[in-house]
């Protein structure tokens, strides 16, 4: 882990940041096909009086169910904006279920770093496209860590050094190097 001054790239503020949007795309597409699959179990069941059939449905509907569940805890995010002296996080609902994570408002003095998370990600496991960086509001013990922003890196520029420059925080850059399992390139990390 490398620790340095924080850029003097300019970012606005107040910031508002989402982190949750892949993972509530994905969530409202398995909601979406858990509803189409229910509707179906309810129409063989009420239209064609076929019990059987309506009961091939339920491990279809327990498997998806149990990947929502799997996917709520694995994709952490966060939602909600940053002041010049505080950040606030939100809920998030998605068809009524609330997503998992961070509510509240937490002053900036609450947060003890930046930490910018740097890897290499690719396409098609051959053509390279750059750096991501992952970013995190650091929390001093008893205030969690927000995930404030995940974006590609264009050539020097470092949206989380400009972000800690702004919130006038140390910046800990952390690259996280690469592992191979089950075939596939993963970075090394904490699994959040």
């Amino acid at each position: 882990m490398r620790r340095h001054a924080p850029s003097p790239v300019p970012i606005a503020l107040p910031y508002a940041f989402d982190t949750r949007r892949t993972t509530v795309l994905v969530l409202q597409g398995v909601l979406a096909l858990l509803a189409v699959l229910l509707a179906g179990g309810v129409f063989v069941l009420v239209v064609r009086h076929d019990a059987r059939g309506a009961a091939g449905l339920l491990p279809v509907v327990a498997m998806l169910g149990v990947f929502a569940r799997v996917l709520l805890r694995a994709m952490p995010g966060a939602e909600g904006r940053i002041t010049a002296d505080a950040v606030e996080a939100r809920a998030r609902r998605v068809w009524g279920l609330a997503l998992p994570g961070p509510v509240g408002r937490f002053a900036l003095a609450d947060f003890e770093a930046v930490r910018v998370e740097r890897r290499l990600v690719s396409g098609s496991g051959t053509a390279l496209l750059g750096p991501l960086e992952r970013v995190t509001l650091a929390g001093r013990p008893g205030t969690p860590d927000i995930a404030v922003l995940e974006a590609h890196v264009d050539g020097a520029a470092s949206p989380g050094e400009a972000l800690a420059a702004a919130l006038r925080l140390p910046c800990e850059v952390v690259r996280a190097p690469l592992r191979a399992r089950w075939g596939v390139a993963r970075p090394r990390g904490d699994g959040r």
